[in-house]
């Protein structure tokens, strides 16, 4: 899920960006979490997530009321992508092709690989797991597919089996 970020991200706004997989951001950008000002909490698994992308220390910045701008959650991990305004469509949409042409099996395996490794404490443990997902892929059509593709120059057509 790709988040396209033009203003303001307030509330329940701001805790919807924490659910995306990748963010971009417009320089007119800004995250607020008014929560506990109002005698609540972020709610749906807002603090959990907050701090799982941008860690405790800015994660309570944020839960504390304190506005972020869209060039500090570039900075901080938030916002992969910092644009103008005015580019800001193109860029997410750019950011979308480019995973849309990916094979989709290994895209969803390496999503699943990455949310479910941050919850596995044992490195080990979570390098085993993908070393399964790497092989389940190996046999895949779409892979035998990238590597033809590559060899014969051309642009792969991933079916994804």
């Amino acid at each position: 899920m790709i988040g396209a970020i033009n203003g303001y991200a307030i509330g329940i706004g701001c805790i919807i960006t924490f659910s995306c997989d990748l963010i971009v951001a417009s320089d007119r950008s800004e995250w607020r979490l008014p929560q506990v000002a109002l005698g609540i909490i972020p709610a749906y698994g807002g603090s959990a997530r907050l701090a799982r992308w941008v860690g405790k220390g800015m994660a309570v910045r944020m839960a504390m009321g304190f506005p972020l701008s869209g060039e500090e959650a570039y900075r901080i991990g938030l916002a992969q992508w910092l644009v103008p305004h005015a580019r800001l469509m193109d860029q997410a949409m750019s950011v979308a092709r480019h995973i849309a042409g990916m094979p989709p099996l290994a895209a969803r395996l390496v999503k699943e690989s990455l949310l479910r490794g941050m919850d596995i404490a044992n490195i080990e443990d979570a390098s085993l797991a993908d070393a399964y997902r790497f092989m389940a892929l190996e046999f895949t059509e779409d892979t035998a597919e990238a590597h033809r593709s590559w060899r014969e120059k051309r642009t792969p057509v991933f079916k994804g089996k």
